[in-house]
């Protein structure tokens, strides 16, 4: 049924912009029946952000509906924008096959063959002991923070802030001390870190380039949630943390 339905409409010429469903780059063909102009179904942190459309998931509608197609199945996965420390708008790389980006490490991947042998699903995979993604991310189109209040009560409630859960005591009693054991092999967070992530740095100092940036002057993946005091030094919410923060480089004292 979707692959008749996405097919049969991509030609049919939208009244409002004389484009063809097919052809539209944005989210307002699909939404011509799916929910989301109203109900605002697609929410979450990707879904806010103009630059990123349906189509830059999915791909077009041709694609959407193309022959042999596992509709529900056959879904983007989280490794086409998130990887090798950056992160991309688009998981496709051609809209009208809806070819996702290959990709370059599994840090941040959905878990391979699920719920079934070839499919790898955000809503089916789990990580950090064993925790549905969702737990701490939030569902599909509602990632956190969501711009519904009711998305984000969970996170609010164990951390004090919306937004992906990211600190430990929302589950632990006290912040466990690793080096990679976190979610997506992350170390410690928190002031014990500062004393401890000299000699973990000395040891691979490469590791580092996955979260602070190739240059260590931070990126995304560094980014502070919100407000921190590390060894003396505030950092704003949003401040992307890097070695050049506290040293002269990642070599210097």
């Amino acid at each position: 049924m979707t692959e008749s339905l996405h097919t049969l409409h991509a030609s049919v010429t939208d009244p409002t912009n004389n484009l063809t469903l097919g052809s539209s780059s944005d989210r307002s063909a699909c939404y011509r029946c799916h929910p989301g102009a109203t109900t605002k179904c697609l929410r979450g942190a990707m879904g806010k952000q103009s630059n990123i459309q349906c189509q830059s998931c999915h791909g077009d509608m041709n694609a959407v509906g193309a022959h042999g197609r596992q509709g529900w199945l056959e879904e983007p996965n989280c490794q086409a924008c998130h990887q090798n420390a950056l992160r991309y708008t688009e998981a496709v790389t051609n809209a009208t096959t809806g070819t996702l980006r290959a990709s370059l490490d599994s840090r941040f991947a959905t878990n391979a063959n699920t719920p079934s042998a070839g499919i790898s699903m955000y809503r089916f995979s789990t990580g950090h002991g064993n925790m549905q993604c969702s737990a701490c991310h939030g569902s599909t189109h509602a990632i956190y923070p969501s711009s519904h209040t009711e998305d984000n009560l969970q996170s609010i409630a164990v951390q004090g802030y919306a937004g992906t859960v990211a600190e430990c005591t929302a589950c632990h009693d006290s912040v466990p001390q690793t080096t990679t054991g976190g979610p997506h092999g992350m170390h410690s967070v928190g002031s014990t870190w500062v004393s401890a992530h000299k000699s973990a740095a000395r040891n691979n100092l490469t590791s580092c380039q996955s979260c602070h940036g190739t240059d260590y002057r931070g990126s995304v993946l560094s980014k502070t949630p919100t407000s921190r005091s590390l060894n003396g030094k505030t950092f704003a919410a949003g401040h992307q943390i890097g070695c050049y923060d506290c040293h002269n480089g990642p070599s210097g004292d």
